[in-house]
Order: structure tokens, then C-alpha cells, then sequence
């Protein structure tokens, strides 16, 4: 099911099956990723909220906010956070990321349907995000199964006058803490599938194929785990 309640004034979303729960906290027009793991319960949103002061190190802050310091289910650059952003846009030739507005939500039965696009069948619930700027319109979308956490990200040009290319769109982005293995399946022809474990530190793994499609080279899904919580995760 998903859950929502009123945490200090900040909206709180959770969730929620028999298997995970993922709890988010919509922080001046920032989206907190509280918790995505083993189910928890509705009254753990406060525990769960990261407590902020001023600013230390390289922070900067936005809004009274350290953004490059807060655990986040989607990021945007330029507004003191350090993260890759998972987004890129050309707009007037020229490499931008645009700063999105909060403008709502929407919660509801069944699956968000994109036409002419691979997606899951089944019973499950519906959460959407909705975010603007003065070109594009940004969607989170959180589809909650009996098994699974199903997301994906929209994004519309809304501008009448600008050519406004798309040049990276991630489906989604998730803050963890701690230390991770990442499994991935890679193999060659009559020999797939074989499993390749490599630890994730503070540097940069990337799992990526050149082909442009899965194939017995290489798989898109992979499975992060720390011995307590086991996530997977497939890239269409």
C-alpha cells in the first residue's frame, strides 16, 4: 500500500509490501529517500529524517539545505550537490540541467501507461511525482507491486520555442548507506550468465553494455547486496 502522512510539515510517502518498504520525504521541493530496505512502519518516518545545521566542508546550502549531504531519490546539479546527475539536456546547443519546481502529485490503482513502451503488468498502486521548470516537466513514477518497487522518470518539453535535446535520463537514482557487493551476469556464446561480483566503494562502478541491448555478452541486471539487505535491480 502507500501511505502518506505529515512529518514537521514535510509530506511523507511510503511504500509499502510484505518485502520492502521505500519511504520518501518531499523536503522543500527536494525528494529524501528516508529508507528503501526491509519493511518498516509508518511511525519509523522520524527516526528515519536526516537532522541539518549548518553547512560543513565543501557543503553548500540551498534553501537551509546540504544537499550533496542528504540521502535523495532524484538529484539535480548546480544547487550545491555533487552528485552525477541523473538527467542531461541540450538546449541551444549548449549542456544544461534545469532546476526543477515540486508541482504535486498523484496516487492511485493500477499502472501509469506509457504507450509504445515495455513496462510491468499486474495489480499494484501508483504514485506520481510531478516537477517543473520553465522548459520541461519532470515525473517520478513509483509503481508498487505485490513483490516489487517498480520506478521510471517522464520528462516533456513544454516549451513552444526551444529545440530541447535529451542527451541522459536515468529511471531512477537511490541513496544508500553502506558498504555494497554489486552481481552482475556476463559470459559469451553457449556460456552466459555467469556471475561477477565486485565490491562498490567510494569510486565508481559502472554495469553498461555497447551493444545496445542485452545479449549473452552482458546483462542488465544486477544485484546489490551487504550481506543484511539484497536489492535487484533490472535496466530495460
Amino acid at each position: 500500500m502507500i501511505h502518506q502522512s505529515i512529518l514537521n510539515g514535510k509530506t511523507v510517502f511510503h511504500l509499502k509490501n510484505e518485502h520492502l518498504s521505500c519511504m520518501l520525504c518531499l523536503d522543500r521541493g527536494q525528494v529524501e529517500l528516508l529508507h528503501f530496505g526491509s519493511p518498516i512502519s509508518n511511525e519509523d518516518a522520524s527516526a528515519m529524517a536526516t537532522a541539518y545545521g549548518t553547512a560543513w566542508g565543501t557543503s553548500t546550502m540551498y534553501e537551509g539545505l546540504s544537499l550533496d549531504s542528504m540521502p535523495l531519490a532524484w538529484s539535480s546539479s548546480g544547487l550545491g550537490d555533487f552528485r552525477e546527475s541523473p538527467f542531461e539536456f541540450l538546449i541551444d546547443q549548449k549542456t544544461a540541467v534545469p532546476v526543477f519546481s515540486y508541482n504535486g502529485y498523484e496516487k492511485y490503482k493500477g499502472i501509469c501507461k506509457l504507450n509504445g513502451m515495455p513496462q510491468a503488468k499486474g495489480e499494484c498502486e501508483t504514485l506520481i511525482l510531478h516537477f517543473a521548470s520553465d522548459l520541461v516537466e519532470l515525473k517520478l513514477i513509483f509503481s508498487l507491486f505485490e513483490t516489487a518497487l517498480v520506478r521510471r522518470t517522464l520528462i516533456k518539453n513544454t516549451s513552444l520555442e526551444k529545440n530541447i535535446g535529451l542527451t541522459k535520463c536515468m529511471s531512477q537514482m537511490m541513496d544508500l548507506k553502506g558498504d555494497f557487493n554489486i552481481q552482475t551476469l556476463d559470459g559469451g556464446w553457449i556460456s552466459e550468465a555467469h556471475v561477477h561480483k565486485t565490491h562498490v566503494t567510494n569510486s565508481k562502478v559502472v554495469n553498461e553494455s555497447l551493444t545496445g541491448f542485452s545479449s549473452h555478452k552482458h546483462n542488465p541486471g544486477f544485484i546489490l547486496s551487504n550481506g543484511n539487505n539484497v536489492y535487484g535491480a533490472f535496466d530495460k
